[in-house]
Formats: C-alpha cells, structure tokens, sequence
C-alpha cells in the first residue's frame, strides 16, 4: 500500500454499516444475563470502539481529499473477485441459517465439515477432527467456562 492511499466513499459505507451491527450487538448484549453477556458485552464495546475509529478515519480521509470521490470508486472488481467474494457471503448466509434451524452446535460442527471438504479440499478423517475440535472448544469455553447456553436453534431447540 502505498502512502497516497485513495479513499473511496464505500469504505465509509462499509465503515458505518459497520458502526451500525456493532452498536446493535452491544445493545442487545447488555439484554443478556449477568454471566452469560459479560463476553458478549466486552466484544461489542470493542467491535462499536473500532468501527467508531474506523469511521473517523474514513471521514478525515474523506474531507481530506475534498470530498471528491477517488478514480478507483468507478472500477469494477474482477470477476474472478467477484466470485469469490459472492462465495465467502454465501458460506456466511449458509452458516447463519444452520445456526438459526440447528443450533450453534450442530451449525459448527456441519459448516466446519463442510466447509473444510469443499472449499478447503481437506480429507474426510481431517474435516471430522477439525470440526470435532470446534464443537469441543466452543463447548468447554462457552458451555462449561462462562456457563453459557448455546442457541440450540428452532428445529432442535433445547
């Protein structure tokens, strides 16, 4: 990168949708038990700290620059770019639904498989370890560390 760095006007929109979900998550954080949404709150604080800094050094290099938007806000990503771009949303929508119908259990272990045997070409016996481990380190951390009740999700609720 060099240090005559464009800033493009997305990058701001990226920066205060940003700002927005981080908000929203501390918010609804703070709706959470005692023990259960001191994580939670701790990680929205710092991902609302970061965006908020993140959307005043887009504004700065904005007014900086005139507010004129930069040469690159008129190209278009490379398809290669794009598909892959369109691949890694799809993989984040496909993980969200999991959670939502199957709980964050089932949803980690099956995205880990899943995900480690078509995009990332891994054996069978590599994606059942790697998505076991998942399972495992999510359930001693959050289940029996913070003492915190996974989403179990609306078709396996528990």
């Amino acid at each position: 990168m060099t240090a005559a760095r464009r800033y493009r006007r997305p990058d701001l929109a990226v920066a205060v949708i940003l700002l927005v979900l981080a908000v929203a998550l501390t918010v609804t954080a703070y709706g959470y038990g005692q023990a259960s949404g001191v994580f939670p709150r701790f990680i929205g604080l710092i991902f609302t700290a970061l965006t908020l800094a993140e959307v005043a050094i887009q504004i700065r290099a904005l007014l900086a620059q005139g507010g004129a938007p930069a040469a690159a806000d008129a190209a278009l990503p490379s398809p290669g770019q794009a598909v892959r771009e369109c691949k890694g949303v799809l993989w984040l929508c496909a993980f969200l639904a999991a959670v939502y119908l199957l709980g964050f259990s089932i949803a980690i272990a099956l995205y880990m498989f899943v995900f480690l045997r078509l995009s990332a070409g891994r054996t069978v016996r590599e994606c059942l370890l790697i998505s076991g481990g998942a399972v495992l380190f999510v359930y001693l951390v959050f289940v029996r560390l913070l003492e915190y009740k996974l989403y179990g999700g609306i078709l396996f609720g528990y």
